[in-house]
């Protein structure tokens, strides 16, 4: 029986090239028939820290109804609730809190030969005393789970073509919350890179 034939939507979000990245095969299932996203106390957790920190910063909610988690079965939400306390009590004692970002949560479609990659940056910070950059993407970590470079390598170079600047101009870096730690992979994909992955992909899920 021939496979069916798999091509890449014209739009694909930034999270499914990291599932694509580790696991083409879950990739191309999703593609082939899309299930609802399986989630968990850390996801509901995620998507309250987020709102929480768009009316610190004084923004109005801009996620869209269809990129939030739901929250977690009810036999989770004690334990949530701690947890989310646990957060904002630590980002309150952190490097970021006092910090006024230039945007959060902002949306984005990056254009890679012809391939529409979309996402939502967490925050940007624009760095006046740092002589190598103009601005910091920041991504969120609230849960141990691993941080996957390529995602700074997108936002990164979203964010430096929106401004119009070269994207070495563009620091970006994963904010572990709880331990107020900042971390900043080192060689994140450049576009001829993310070019390059992004059609790799493309031809193993059309193999």
């Amino acid at each position: 029986r021939r496979q069916p034939e798999v091509v890449l939507p014209a739009s694909v979000s930034a999270s499914s090239l990291i599932v694509a990245q580790h696991d083409v095969g879950a990739f191309v299932a999703q593609l082939v028939r899309p299930m609802p996203r399986v989630t968990g106390r850390e996801a509901g957790v995620g998507t309250r820290f987020h709102a929480w920190l768009e009316k610190k910063f004084g923004v109005a909610a801009l996620l869209d109804i269809d990129e939030l988690d739901p929250e977690p079965p009810e036999a989770d939400l004690a334990d949530s609730e701690l947890v989310f306390r646990r957060l904002t009590v630590a980002f309150e004692r952190g490097r970021y809190a006092e910090r006024k970002p230039a945007c959060i949560e902002e949306p984005f479609i990056l254009v890679l030969d012809g391939q529409q990659v979309r996402g939502r940056i967490d925050a940007v910070f624009v760095t006046p005393d740092d002589p190598l950059h103009d601005y910091q993407v920041v991504d969120w970590k609230t849960s141990n789970r691993p941080a996957d470079p390529l995602q700074l390598a997108l936002y990164r170079l979203a964010w430096a073509r929106s401004v119009g600047v070269p994207v070495n101009r563009v620091d970006a870096v994963f904010y572990h919350v709880l331990s107020d730690e900042v971390e900043r992979p080192p060689n994140l994909l450049d576009e001829p890179e993310l070019v390059a992955l992004l059609w790799s992909l493309s031809r193993r899920s059309d193999g």
